[in-house]
This record gives C-alpha cells, sequence and structure tokens, in this order.
C-alpha cells in the first residue's frame, strides 16, 4: 500500500516546511488538485505553484486536473515538474488520445472517476493507463474538510477496479481520494485499493511519521484478504 499526501489540505503559508514533514514522514509522493472553478467550483493549483513544489522535494508528484478540457494544461503542468498527470473522463473528449501524449511525453498517465461515473466507459483505455483513481466523496470543495464524507459505494467500485486490472493491465495503479479515515484504512485496502490519497486526516495528525506507520500498519491485512476473496470466485 501507497500513501500520497494531497497538498491542498497542508498549510500552503508554511509549505516548503511542510514538503521537509512529509519527506521525513516517508510519503510516497505528493498529489497535487488542479482546479478550474468550472469543473468543480474552486480554484487552485497553478503550474507556477506546481514548480515551486518540485524544486523543493524529489517526491513524484501526481498533478490531477479537475478541469474541462485538460488536453490544453498538459504540457505547462509536465514543463513544471510533474511525473504524472491525472484526467478526468469527465471532462476530457479525447481520452485515450490524451492519455497516449501523456506518455509519448515521457510521463505517467492516469484517468480520475467520479462516484456516479461507471468504469465500463474505461474499457477502451484501461490498458494504456498507469493509474485509475477513484474519487470517493461527492464534495467538489476545498473549501470545507468536514463535508468530505468517504462514499462507501466506493468500495464495489474498488471491487470492480481490481477485477478489469486483473483482467487487463496488472501494472494498473489503482488509487483512492476522498474522505479516507483511518477507521476506513483497511477495507479500502481490501477492496483493491493500491495507493492512498489522504489530505486533511494526515495532515490534522501531529506526528506525520508515526501516522504513516500506523495508517501502513491498517493496510497489511490486503493479501490475505484478498486472496480470499479471489478464490471465492
Amino acid at each position: 500500500m501507497r500513501i500520497t499526501a494531497s497538498i491542498v489540505a497542508a498549510n500552503l503559508l508554511k509549505l516548503g516546511e511542510e514538503i521537509e514533514r512529509l519527506e521525513a514522514a516517508g510519503v510516497d509522493g505528493i498529489h497535487i488538485d488542479v482546479a478550474d472553478g468550472h469543473f468543480v467550483q474552486d480554484l487552485g493549483i497553478g503550474p507556477h505553484m506546481v514548480a515551486a513544489i518540485r524544486k523543493a522535494t524529489n517526491l513524484p508528484l501526481y498533478v490531477h486536473l479537475m478541469v474541462e478540457e485538460p488536453e490544453r494544461f498538459i504540457d505547462c503542468y509536465l514543463d513544471s515538474g510533474a511525473d504524472s498527470i491525472i484526467v478526468h473522463i469527465e471532462s476530457c473528449r479525447h481520452l485515450l488520445r490524451t492519455i497516449r501524449r501523456i506518455k509519448h511525453l515521457g510521463k505517467k498517465a492516469g484517468v480520475a472517476v467520479l462516484p456516479a461515473t461507471i468504469l465500463d466507459l474505461l474499457k477502451d483505455s484501461i490498458k494504456e493507463l498507469d493509474q485509475l483513481l477513484l474519487i470517493s466523496n461527492n464534495d467538489s470543495s476545498f473549501l470545507d474538510w468536514q463535508d468530505r464524507e468517504f462514499y462507501v459505494g466506493t468500495l464495489n467500485k474498488l471491487r470492480e477496479a481490481s477485477d478489469l486490472k486483473e483482467k487487463f493491465n496488472k501494472k494498473l495503479e489503482v488509487m483512492v481520494d476522498g474522505g479516507i479515515t483511518r477507521d476506513l484504512i483497511a477495507k479500502i485496502v481490501i477492496a483493491g485499493a493500491d495507493t492512498l490519497v489522504m489530505g486533511s486526516a494526515f495532515f490534522s495528525e501531529k506526528n506525520l511519521k508515526d501516522a504513516i506507520h500506523e495508517f501502513r500498519r491498517l493496510g497489511l491485512p490486503k493479501t490475505s484478504e484478498k486472496s480470499l476473496r479471489s478464490r471465492s470466485f
């Protein structure tokens, strides 16, 4: 199980210090949400901020484009230092072409899926994906973290994603983002998640290193439980 930190939940007034804390804690990457005020209601984070984060760390940077026509922004965010670009199937008109362009430029390509979107829409592109990001809440705002509750239907979608991974692309990284708390970690990992994107539940911890160890311990049941699930079919 990997853990990436959603940087929008950090103290942005002390971003350099926050990145140092993340490195010391041993996170596997930094997740950067980009919003355009149209696809979602907020605005943030621009390519100049990504470039600043890139200068401050060697951790992998996952740029999640929550924007209309994300293909317009690929080059500027890759130039800013992104290691992976994740676009939304709901806002990308030419999904497969966009995925191939990102990969042609030497970076990883991912697709994000909102709770109401069915995974069958990915059958033509899943073989070429590096990441599949399941959004696990129905709130499009960064502003009120208390309202970003985990949508329980995500667990069934995770099982579907795990099956698609097994059938079509065993290298696919299945990621979950939204409302993840420590009491949900085991269930999420058992259902098939490879990577947890954690924001407020992570940055609210006083000791990030201890929190990482605890979260990873909670994710340990994945192997045995998932093995049991696969043998039950």
